[in-house]
């Protein structure tokens, strides 16, 4: 996401959409925490994932989850030299088709969108939405 390598911390809200409404499935941060003031997440804090790039690392290096499994819970957090944009996580396996279904229409479930932040020195966020291509949720 362009701009989010913006300072102290960053973030990423994941929202499911259903039926207009959205739901925060995860607030995750990276570099500290913050809370959201704006935006489908406000009121929200975020939780942080505990690991970081450093100035030396590689530029095509990536946070992400590392496990098997088919819920957030069943991975833990890494950072890795090799980013993995478009395709799943390198030494990540995520079983069932990671789709929640909307209650309106359970044959019908929609990955909503995602919320980048640009931190201010005050830890606080302005959200920007776009839609995503790959994202499993879990």
């Amino acid at each position: 996401v362009e701009g989010i390598q913006n300072g102290q911390p960053d973030g990423i809200a994941l929202l499911h959409t259903c039926g207009g409404l959205d739901t925060v499935v995860e607030f995750l941060c990276y570099e500290g925490v913050m809370a959201a003031l704006s935006g489908p997440a406000a009121g929200v804090t975020c939780s942080d994932v505990e690991v970081a790039e450093t100035t030396t690392s590689p530029k095509t290096s990536s946070i992400h989850r590392i496990g098997v499994g088919s819920t957030a819970n069943s991975f833990s957090w890494a950072v890795t030299s090799q980013n993995s944009k478009g395709f799943i996580n390198v030494d990540q396996n995520v079983s069932g088709d990671g789709c929640i279904p909307c209650a309106a229409d359970p044959s019908t479930p929609t990955l909503g969108t995602t919320t980048t932040q640009s931190p201010t020195p005050s830890s606080s966020f302005t959200p920007s939405t776009s839609t995503p291509t790959t994202v499993p949720i879990s």
